[in-house]
């Protein structure tokens, strides 16, 4: 296509409390408009719950539809449920959605605080349409946008067609040096990403019980942002508790994770672009990139003591800590929003190439068979 003929795509993405949310969408968006006619699409849940067919009308003036999909951010599962649904079977043209979360309902019942609202997802989860609203509908209806390998095998799993469920890496906008992590003065200084799970505090407050005195954890991104929530104290053992300066990166020695489970992976290319040694939990995301990468150390999910260990081997090895904030922006920088945009480009293109024959809405949340894969189509 030429300039004055660019593909016009409409994103849609709710306005959201994540900070990692947000700067993926937002970094993506800005590369993409190099590429496509962009109509972007945010709103908070209340509004997208209201716009019904008035924004359908506006999505189904582009060529293709993009979906940024997340259980949270569509305002949870209850909500997700209806607001998603009721958009998705307005539109009529392709839709691609990126899959921020791929968490299974079973999982999800387990998110809220309160028993009697864990207890009313676990209810409806035994009727199987309720499930397949969360577990495949979204993802087998249109072609799917994943982060990791580990995530698009989980996909396919629950029957999404292969060709159909695209792996594209986030990109990290170019490093100023602003942002570039020095090491603390007193060389134990932690930083934290991350939103944590309300699973994730206790593992972490056994964590700062295992590390010596004198440490300093400081709080940044959604970690930052999720402080002042109810159940989310930490500080335990002799470890201090800091939350960091708005969007700034903050001087330390170390990023940990802690959440094996993690699924957006922007916190952690914020991380590596700062220089920052991270240290994280052997889950698939953090394997993935350890992969290419070489440059995370990595402890068994959930043991205390081994996550301790390792954040003191890499604290003691003031060597070992130069080499990994070496590595880390170098991964970084081969990881542009560029090439995000590029490949999110092409999956749009093939969107176009399957329609009128994309794969189908599906009836009551349950997908039905998606149609075959065209030659050339690659996962």
């Amino acid at each position: 296509m030429g300039y004055n003929d660019r593909m016009k795509v409409a994103v849609v993405a709710p306005a959201s409390s994540s900070w990692g949310f947000d700067a993926y969408v937002g970094g993506l968006n800005e590369a993409l408009r190099a590429r496509v006619e962009l109509d972007m699409v945010r709103l908070p849940v209340e509004q997208l719950e209201v716009a019904g067919p008035e924004l359908a009308e506006r999505l189904n003036a582009a060529q293709v539809v993009h979906i940024h999909h997340a259980h949270d951010a569509w305002g949870g599962p209850e909500q997700c449920r209806r607001l998603f649904w009721r958009l998705r079977y307005l539109i009529g043209r392709p839709v691609a959605v990126t899959a921020h979360s791929t968490a299974p309902y079973a999982e999800l019942c387990f998110a809220p605080e309160s028993r009697a609202a864990r207890a009313t997802r676990a209810l409806l989860g035994l009727r199987p349409a309720h499930r397949q609203a969360f577990d495949a509908a979204p993802f087998v209806t249109g072609r799917s946008i994943v982060h990791t390998a580990a995530e698009r095998d989980e996909l396919i799993a629950r029957g999404a067609v292969s060709a159909h469920v695209h792996v594209v890496r986030p990109g990290c906008p170019p490093t100023r040096p602003e942002d570039r992590s020095t090491p603390s003065a007193d060389g134990a200084t932690l930083c934290l990403f991350e939103t944590l799970r309300d699973a994730d505090s206790p593992f972490l407050n056994a964590v700062a019980r295992a590390l010596p005195a004198g440490l300093r954890l400081v709080l940044a991104g959604d970690a930052a942002r999720a402080a002042g929530r109810p159940g989310r104290a930490l500080g335990h053992g002799g470890v201090t508790v800091e939350v960091g300066a708005g969007a700034a990166t903050p001087a330390a020695d170390a990023a940990i994770f802690v959440d094996a489970r993690a699924r957006s992976p922007h916190a952690l290319m914020a991380a590596l672009a700062s220089g920052m040694p991270v240290v994280a939990p052997a889950g698939p995301l953090f394997r993935e990139t350890h992969a290419d990468a070489r440059c995370l150390r990595l402890f068994r999910p959930g043991d205390a003591a081994h996550a301790a260990a390792t954040i003191l081997g890499v604290l003691h090895n003031p060597a070992g800590r130069a080499e990994m904030s070496g590595r880390g922006p170098t991964y970084a920088a081969a990881h542009p929003w560029s090439a995000a945009a590029e490949a999110t480009t092409g999956v749009y293109e093939l969107l176009l190439a399957d329609f009128p024959h994309h794969a189908p809405r599906g009836v009551g949340g349950r997908p039905e068979p998606a149609a075959p894969a065209r030659d050339g189509a690659s996962g």
